[in-house]
């Protein structure tokens, strides 16, 4: 930065002088306020508007925009539709207590303490799967005379075939 004295010494130098800096500090001005605009430019991109990958996007993510229309209605449930809601289940399968171990703030044990409370809630699992699985073995004859192999014809349950079935299928049995 330019003190008094400094610049009472280039005015008294003369007219040229006095011009020449000016000029300088034009250039210079010019300069900065060409990189400061590139800098801003820089931190306006985002990846929705340039080649940048969203990782790059930092914390500062655009929010997404909707594929969808706007429509005349509201979305979420509309007026005069009845929800439906799963109700909470008078005999349930198994019940599960889950005890609070340990405080939240200073972790101190809570162990010993009875629940100033109990909160229900319900958890709906799918039922583990019914169906079975059985390899079925098929027994190969070979027939001497004709010089052929014989096997009896796999029963058509399913048309999908089991990677162990056919392991299974391919393995010469002792």
């Amino acid at each position: 930065m330019m003190t008094r004295p400094e610049a009472e010494a280039i005015y008294d130098a003369g007219k040229e002088t006095v011009v020449h800096v000016l000029l300088m500090r034009d250039a210079r001005i010019h300069a900065l306020e060409e990189h400061v605009q590139s800098l801003e430019n820089q931190l306006a991109k985002n990846s929705r508007n340039s080649s940048k990958p969203p990782s790059t996007d930092g914390f500062q993510k655009p929010s997404p925009k909707s594929l969808r229309k706007k429509d005349q209605r509201n979305s979420g449930g509309q007026p005069g539709h009845t929800g439906h809601t799963l109700k909470i289940v008078d005999k349930p399968d198994h019940t599960k207590v889950h005890h609070v171990e340990m405080c939240e703030c200073c972790r101190r044990s809570l162990a010993d303490q009875e629940p100033e409370g109990l909160e229900k809630r319900q958890v709906h699992d799918l039922p583990p799967p019914g169906g079975s699985l059985s390899p079925g073995i098929r027994p190969r004859s070979k027939h001497v005379p004709a010089d052929t192999s014989t096997r009896r014809p796999s029963p058509r349950v399913s048309t999908l075939r089991c990677n162990t079935a056919r392991a299974l299928r391919r393995r010469p049995f002792t």
